[in-house]
């Protein structure tokens, strides 16, 4: 008689992240494919909701496109988030029933209601892949219901396959399906899965792309997480980890424990790249999280001399290459610390061919002495008239500083007219006195 052996779930831990480590090769999928400019182009528009008409032939038993159809599924959790942003307002997240509303106002009520039965009967499909897309339309895209109680029971039933219950043993479940499953219920308010997402964050050998999604769907149910957990996650040595930690788990707040981490991820990369390191996609929208991360920390007075004395002489350094893509990225810190010892650097960046870095270098002059602004003069005046509305209000505000007036940013346009003809005007008048 065969003995069953019953496995504690530290045990499945383990296993499920040694075999996410095989599926996940492959696992990773760029989000590009769809139309973002559907306001503006009824024929877009038209074209991605065609292609959601026939989603069947990208996915079915013979064949499946993973790319085609979560290009779908992002384009409908794009525009359902605009929606709902216009709707109710910015918020982290938002809860199944509004989410389903707005996908249906989206997709219009009889789209929706036949892409969900596609959906459902999908869930019982030969093909896993199949299984685990269809997950994810119905629960993140569509924001559905309707098969939370068939994922609860796979799930659960695949939990006790892999603690040896044997009646169980014909269900035929991958770990790659059972995460997708505490995935799908985690974004319909259902922790049912909450350890095994948790457990994503504690190991080592689980891949960047299941992390992310752990982290995602975690924050969705708005389980707590430990400092020590959130450190490991904000100290990660994937750009990509590091940036869904900060920007699903911070919700708008600031710690010492975000603070510590993103200055320490703005000296990594200042490390990195003085050896060479390059500068990806990832890292790029990492560092525009870090400064804001730690311009938040330096005006709620978070950080101590020493610890701004450091970052300013990092962000010098980096501000200083030339390389205007991290200029870019590292600039509002720059401005945000920048005085009269900046000068000659700031004369440099209001040259600059970034928009980005000259909005920057604007915001860093008005933090000068008004003579030292008055000596620009001439180059905000010029922009002024520049392309991007933010070069213009900074500039602005510069030369109103260098007038020694007290004024705030962003003037309705009416307004912003009257203030450029009198500040054009005051300047003029100063010229001509000396």
């Amino acid at each position: 008689m065969k003995k069953k052996m019953k496995m504690s779930y530290s045990t499945i831990v383990v296993l499920l992240v040694f075999f996410l480590f095989s599926f996940a090769q492959g696992a990773a999928v760029s989000k590009q494919g769809f139309e973002s400019s559907w306001a503006d182009n009824p024929e877009a528009l038209s074209r991605f909701l065609n292609r959601v008409d026939k989603i069947s032939t990208v996915i079915s038993d013979e064949k499946i496109d993973e790319l085609k159809v979560l290009s779908l599924a992002w384009g409908i959790e794009s525009r359902i988030k605009v929606i709902l942003m216009n709707e109710i307002g910015v918020r982290r997240s938002y809860s199944p029933a509004e989410r389903a509303r707005a996908a249906r106002q989206f997709l219009t009520p009889e789209r929706y209601v036949t892409l969900e039965k596609f959906c459902l009967a999908q869930l019982i499909s030969s093909q896993e892949k199949a299984r685990i897309l269809a997950m994810h339309l119905l629960t993140q895209s569509l924001g559905s219901e309707a098969g939370k109680n068939i994922l609860r029971q796979r799930f659960l039933k695949g939990m006790e396959i892999l603690q040896g219950d044997d009646e169980a043993a014909d269900i035929g479940i991958s770990p790659e399906e059972l995460f997708a499953l505490a995935e799908a219920l985690a974004f319909l308010k259902d922790s049912s899965g909450i350890f095994m997402l948790e457990s994503a964050f504690d190991s080592d050998n689980c891949p960047p792309d299941f992390k992310q999604r752990a982290i995602k769907a975690v924050a969705y149910l708005e389980c707590p997480i430990s400092d020590t957990t959130l450190t490991k996650l904000l100290e990660s040595k994937d750009a990509a980890v590091v940036y869904t930690a900060f920007d699903c788990l911070r919700e708008g707040r600031i710690n010492r424990v975000f603070l510590s981490s993103a200055i320490q991820q703005l000296n990594v990369f200042s490390e990195g790249y003085h050896k060479g390191q390059k500068l990806s996609s990832a890292i790029k929208v990492l560092l525009l999280e870090v400064s804001s991360v730690i311009i938040e920390g330096i005006r709620q007075e978070y950080l101590s001399q020493n610890q701004i004395e450091k970052v300013k002489y990092t962000v010098n350094y980096l501000v200083s290459i030339g390389d205007e893509e991290v200029q870019a990225r590292v600039g509002s810190i720059f401005a945000e610390l920048a005085d009269d010892g900046d000068y000659a650097l700031i004369v440099c960046l209001l040259k600059s061919k970034s928009s980005m870095v000259r909005e920057c270098a604007a915001l860093a002059l008005a933090k000068c002495s008004p003579q030292n602004i008055r000596k620009q003069k001439e180059v905000l005046l010029e922009l002024l008239d520049d392309k991007s509305g933010m070069v213009r209000n900074f500039a602005l505000y510069a030369l109103r500083t260098g007038l020694g007036e007290k004024t705030g940013n962003f003037l309705p346009d009416k307004e912003f007219g009257i203030q450029k003809d009198r500040v054009r005007k005051a300047y003029e008048t100063i010229n001509s006195k000396q």
